[in-house]
């Protein structure tokens, strides 16, 4: 299956089918990943894929979290407009969502002790409901007016909308992770 997010998501349900679709096929994939749950905690280079499920969990819900306080604050800027957008949008498609780049998982998304895979998919579905309860309780505009920085510099401060892009594309980063640990 080629999985690719390739136009321009113009309005939140556009944002939102990016979430799902991405989250639909990067379960397909831990589905029909290789049994490696024993190798658990085989360190930063090479995760087993409830390593890779718990890392996405832990960083949707910093995510969630960072939008939440930025809802909340009462410093928001003009909503971004549809040029810069799309400027953010290609710079997140082609930075986050592919692994011609390998990095190091920032620390406090570092997969340590992670549950069985089993338990971190209903981990990783419960900080799904999180986001989503969160982003669906605020107008687009709103989303467009906040924005926080990723912590990889080279991607840069991201909108809200942004930063529903990037974990759209962040679960399709770990689908080439999980199709390289198949071919190996």
């Amino acid at each position: 299956m080629k999985i690719c997010l390739e136009q321009f998501p113009t309005c939140i349900e556009a944002r939102l089918e990016e979430l799902r679709q991405a989250r639909e096929y990067f379960l397909q994939e831990v589905e029909s990943g290789p049994n490696d749950d024993e190798r658990a905690a085989t360190g930063a280079d090479r995760w087993c894929i409830a390593e890779i499920v718990y890392h996405l969990h832990l960083a949707e819900t910093r995510t969630t979290m960072g939008l939440k306080r930025n809802l909340e604050s009462s410093s928001r800027g003009t909503p971004a407009d549809d040029a810069t957008l799309r400027v953010e949008w290609e710079r997140v498609r082609t930075m986050v969502g592919q692994r011609t780049v390998k990095v190091k998982a920032p620390p406090r998304v570092e997969p340590i002790n992670a549950p069985s895979r089993a338990d971190a998919v209903k981990l990783i579905q419960h900080s799904r409901q999180e986001l989503l309860a969160t982003v669906q309780s605020v107008a687009y505009d709103e989303l467009l007016a906040i924005s926080m920085p990723h912590p990889f510099a080279a991607v840069g401060t991201l909108t809200g909308a942004g930063w529903l892009s990037a974990t759209a594309f962040h679960d399709l980063r770990h689908i080439e992770q999980i199709r390289e640990m198949k071919r190996s």
